[in-house]
């Protein structure tokens, strides 16, 4: 039976849900970039340590 989602009109079938690896991007002209990256590595913890990185891009470097 399908169920929404919190995208609202997005529906999904459980069966169609599949784990694999996780990405996060984060671009935003702010400097509390690393808060949003830090949320999203914790929601991705349970995933395992067994690979890990972290890339930043700043102009005035």
């Amino acid at each position: 039976m399908p169920s929404r989602n919190t995208f609202g009109d997005l529906v999904v079938l459980e069966e169609q849900l599949k784990e694999k690896c996780g990405v996060i991007g984060v671009w935003c002209a702010e400097k509390i970039a690393s808060l949003y990256i830090r949320k999203g590595l914790s929601a991705l913890q349970h995933r395992g340590q067994e690979s890990a990185g972290i890339s930043i891009y700043t102009p005035e470097n």
